[in-house]
C-alpha cells in the first residue's frame, strides 16, 4: 500500500486541466454567462466562503464553486467527481424544491437547464453566449433572450423575443484613461416611455457608475467592498460583506502569480524544462531524469530522480544527495523508505522486497543495525501492533484513522498516518503528533503536498496539485500561503 500511494503522489502533480470559459472582464464587463456558477464568473477572487449583500447570498466551496444561497429564491448546485454541475435547485420552501439537470457540451459549457419546459443556451464559433430559449415545448420558442457580439468578442445588443422582438438594448465602448465607457441605448417597441440611453463607467471590470469617480473600494484580495450609485457614491443600502476561507488558495486568487515570480530559465543543455539552478526544473544526465527542486544548480528539496536503469528515488534532496525523508525502489520490486544521509539509507527506515515481506528498524549504510519488532499486542484501539513507545507499531486512534510507522517518547515520529476519511500522510511528525519536516499529504480526495512542514503547515518549499482544479503550485510556503511561485 505504501509503495502504490508513493508512486500516485509522484504522478499526480505532473497534470493540468482546462478551463471551460474565456473571461475578458475588463474589456467586456456586460458579456453574459447562462449559469454562473464558479468565482470567476461574478468577478470575485480568493477564497471566497460567502458573499452578502442586499438580497444575494453565495455560500462557495473551498475550491471556488458555488454551492448554495439566495436570490429570489433558495438554491443550491450540485456537482459530479470532475466538478461538472450535474443539478441545478432551487425553491421558496422545502416542498417546492424543483430541479434542473444540467447538460454540458464537449467544450464543457452549459447547453441546456432541465427543470420545467427548460432552457436551452446557444454560443457562437467564437465561445459567446449569444441565445438563451426558455419555456420550450415542442421545440417552439417561447421565450428568447438574443445577443448579438462585435469582431472583439463584445456584446453590442441585446434583445427580448417572445412571439416578436418586444425590447432590444444597443452598446457601445470606449477608453478614457483607465475607464471603460460604455453607453447602452434601450428600446422598447410597446411603450415609448421606457427607452433610455445613458453612460455607465467601468474599471477593472467593476462599475464606477454613471459619472467618472474612484470612489469603489476594494479589499486585500482585490474585490469590490463598496457599492455605488448611479452618481458614483458610496451607496449605503448595499453593504456588501465578504466572508474568506483561512489557508485556502483558489485558481482566481493566484493571477499573475506565475508571472510575479517568473525566474529566467537556466542556461545548461541539461536542464530541459524550468529552473535548474535556483527554482523547479526537469534535468536530464547521463545516469538518468530528475524533477524537482534546485539551489545553488544542485538538487535541493523535495524530487522525483528515475536511473536509466529504472530505478527511482521520491524524497528529500540535499547538494546533488539523497538527504532526509524519502522513498526508493529497484526493478527487483524492493523498496526502501525512511531517513537517507549522504547518499544512503541511514537513520530510522523500513525495507520491504519482492514478496512484499519486510523489516523495519535502525539502519547505517543500508545495513540493518538494530530490527524492531512488530508483533501484535490484541488491543481493539491504541497500541495494537508493535512497541508505540520508542520503536516501531501500528496505532488506531479513537476516530478510526490508523498509524503504521515509528515513535519516539510515545508521539508519532516517521510513518504513514491514513484518515478514515480516506487522507493521507507519508513522513516526518514533531510534537504533539504535527507534521514537522519533510512529507507527503493527500488530503480533501483532490489535493496533495510534497514538502516541507512546520507546526502542521506547509512551510518552507514545496509542490501542490488540485487534481479537481487543476491548480499546480510549486515554490515557497508561509503558513499554507504559496508566497513565492517556482515555474516549470
Amino acid at each position: 500500500m505504501l509503495k502504490n500511494t508513493f508512486l500516485i503522489f509522484a504522478i499526480l502533480f505532473f497534470n493540468l486541466l482546462n478551463a471551460q470559459y474565456n473571461i475578458n472582464w475588463n474589456e467586456a464587463p456586460l458579456n453574459e454567462i447562462p449559469l454562473r456558477y464558479k468565482l470567476e464568473h461574478f468577478k470575485l477572487k480568493g477564497p471566497v466562503k460567502e458573499y452578502k449583500t442586499v438580497g444575494l447570498v453565495q455560500n462557495f466551496d473551498k475550491n471556488g464553486y458555488l454551492i448554495s444561497g439566495r436570490q429570489s429564491d433558495f438554491f443550491e448546485f450540485t456537482y459530479d467527481a470532475n466538478k461538472n454541475p450535474t443539478f441545478y435547485t432551487f425553491w421558496k420552501n422545502e416542498t417546492q424544491k424543483t430541479i434542473g439537470k444540467i447538460i454540458l457540451d464537449k467544450n464543457g459549457r452549459i447547453i441546456e437547464n432541465r427543470y420545467f419546459n427548460g432552457d436551452r443556451y446557444n454560443y457562437d464559433k467564437n465561445g459567446n453566449f449569444t441565445e438563451t430559449i426558455s419555456n420550450i415545448t415542442n421545440e417552439t420558442k417561447n421565450e428568447t433572450y438574443i445577443y448579438t457580439y462585435d469582431d472583439k468578442n463584445r456584446v453590442i445588443k441585446s434583445a427580448y423575443f417572445n412571439e416578436k422582438i418586444l425590447w432590444e438594448t444597443v452598446y457601445s465602448y470606449k477608453k478614457e484613461g483607465e475607464f471603460l465607457v460604455v453607453t447602452s441605448t434601450k428600446k422598447d417597441f410597446n411603450y415609448a416611455y421606457r427607452n433610455s440611453t445613458g453612460s455607465t463607467y467601468f474599471k477593472n471590470g467593476h462599475r464606477y457608475g454613471n459619472i467618472k469617480n474612484d470612489n469603489v473600494k476594494y479589499d486585500q484580495h482585490k474585490n469590490v467592498i463598496d457599492e455605488v450609485d448611479v452618481n458614483g457614491k458610496v451607496s449605503d443600502f448595499k453593504p456588501i460583506k465578504i466572508t474568506y476561507y483561512e489557508n485556502v488558495i483558489t485558481p482566481e486568487f493566484l493571477g499573475n502569480l506565475n508571472k510575479k515570480f517568473e525566474i529566467p530559465k537556466a542556461k545548461d543543455p541539461n536542464c530541459i524544462k524550468g529552473n535548474c539552478i535556483d527554482g523547479f526544473g526537469t534535468y536530464q544526465d547521463e545516469n538518468g531524469n530528475y524533477k524537482g527542486f534546485f539551489k545553488s544548480g544542485k538538487k535541493d528539496g523535495h524530487g522525483v530522480y528515475k536511473w536509466n536503469s529504472g530505478d527511482s528515488h521520491t524524497g528529500y534532496w540535499k547538494n546533488n544527495i539523497t538527504d532526509g525523508y524519502g522513498y526508493y525502489t529497484n526493478t527487483k520490486g524492493e523498496s526502501w523508505e525512511g531517513k537517507f544521509y549522504n547518499g544512503k539509507f541511514n537513520g530510522l527506515g523500513s525495507f520491504l522486497n519482492s514478496e512484499l515481506k519486510g523489516e523495519s528498524g535502525f539502519y547505517t549504510n543500508g545495513k540493518l543495525i538494530e530490527k524492531y519488532n512488530y508483533s501484535s499486542t490484541n488491543n481493539s484501539k491504541g497500541c495494537i501492533t508493535g512497541d508505540c513507545l520508542n520503536a516501531y507499531g501500528k496505532f488506531l486512534f479513537d476516530d478510526g484513522s490508523v498509524y503504521v510507522g515509528f515513535f519516539k517518547n510515545g508521539m508519532l515520529h516517521q510513518g504513514t498516518w491514513k484518515g478514515s476519511n480516506g487522507d493521507y500522510y507519508l513522513g516526518q511528525f514533531g510534537a504533539n503528533n504535527t507534521k514537522e519536516g519533510y512529507g507527503n499529504h493527500k488530503f480533501n480526495q483532490s489535493e496533495v503536498y510534497f514538502g516541507e512542514f512546520i507546526n502542521n503547515k506547509r512551510n518552507g518549499r514545496g509542490v501542490y496539485y488540485n487534481s479537481a482544479t487543476g491548480v499546480l503550485q510549486r515554490g515557497e510556503w508561509k503558513d499554507d500561503f504559496l508566497v513565492k511561485q517556482y515555474l516549470d
